[in-house]
This record gives C-alpha cells, sequence and structure tokens, in this order.
C-alpha cells in the first residue's frame, strides 16, 4: 500500500525531512553557527575571491554576487549588506564543495565592474571583493597555548553552541580572515 504524500516544505522540495535536516545542519555549520555531529568542519584548504556590487536602493543597502546568480546580501549599512552577502556566499560555495560541485568562475574585478557599470547605463558602480575559504578538510593537529580563563570561555560558548573547541577555534579564525580579506 502506498504512503499518502506528505505535505509541507520536505514535498514542495522533493526531498525527504532527513535530507532537509542534514542539508539545513550543513548550513549551519559552514556560516558557524553549529556543527554537524556526523561531519566535522575541519579547515577550509583553498581561497578564491569574488566581485560583488554595492547598491543602495529604497533606504536599504543591497551587495550582489554577479558570478554567483542570486547570492546577495541586505542590510540598514552598507557594511551589514557586505557581511549577509559574505555569509551567504561562504554557505553557498561551501555546500557546493561538499557536494562534489565546482564552484562558479569568478571573472576579474574589471569584467565584473564594466558589466555592472553598463548595465546601469554608465553610472558610477561601487563594488567589493569577497574572499571565500574551501576546500576539503583535512583536519591534523596542533598544539596551541592559551590563558586558561580564555579557553575555559571558548569550551563554554563551543558546548552552548554544540560545537567542539576545535570547531569553534577554526570558525573564528575563518571569520578573522575573511574579515581582514
Amino acid at each position: 500500500m502506498r504512503n499518502p504524500p506528505q505535505r509541507g516544505i520536505s514535498n514542495r522540495l522533493g526531498n525527504s525531512p532527513r535530507v532537509l535536516v542534514e542539508r539545513l545542519a550543513q548550513l549551519l555549520c559552514y556560516i558557524g553557527r553549529v556543527a554537524s555531529p556526523h561531519r566535522p568542519m575541519g579547515i577550509a584548504m583553498a581561497q578564491t575571491q569574488y566581485t560583488a556590487i554595492i547598491e543602495r536602493r529604497a533606504g536599504e543597502w543591497r551587495v550582489r554576487v554577479p558570478d554567483v546568480p542570486g547570492c546577495c546580501g541586505t542590510g540598514s549599512t552598507e557594511e551589514r549588506a557586505i557581511e549577509a552577502a559574505s555569509v551567504a556566499l561562504h554557505a553557498f560555495c561551501n555546500l557546493l564543495v561538499a557536494d562534489g560541485k565546482p564552484l562558479p568562475r569568478a571573472r576579474d574585478n574589471d569584467t565584473v565592474m564594466d558589466e555592472a557599470m553598463d548595465a546601469t547605463g554608465g553610472e558610477e558602480v561601487t563594488g567589493v571583493t569577497i574572499r571565500v575559504m574551501v576546500g576539503k578538510p583535512r583536519p591534523v593537529e596542533a598544539t596551541i597555548t592559551l590563558d586558561a580563563n580564555l579557553l575555559a570561555t571558548i569550551d563554554r560558548v563551543a558546548k552552548r553552541q554544540g560545537i567542539t573547541r576545535s570547531d569553534f577555534l577554526a570558525h573564528a579564525a575563518l571569520d578573522e580572515i575573511a574579515r581582514s580579506g
């Protein structure tokens, strides 16, 4: 006897609820909120960069990545929009890598900027480079020295987030690398 079709998101996306939960867990793992208990995050191994276009529309900032159609971020400030676009781009690229798919080809800055300027009828446009670190995890052991109180705080926060100390430190390092460019 056939089971009746399930209603809701799993039916619309054509995936089982378990697959959707796994994909969501992977996405959250890559944006640094929680770690997948089945697949530790590890360290990213390669870096690429994309040029993003910064726009202001109707009082809101928008940052879009032309080489990754649909990838954008919005915010009340330019910085928040850049951060949102960066998070979206990192999550998307890392999910592609996790699925064994290639990243979209990143064009050079001048090409992207010229195309954006042509689209605006020659008006000046502003761009930003977003660097993305991706790769298959290749964990290595490292010995570091930290203040005991700092280590206790890291462990407490990591536990609250449901991740390991190593994942917490890896996420913090990747966040700082992305911020400092």
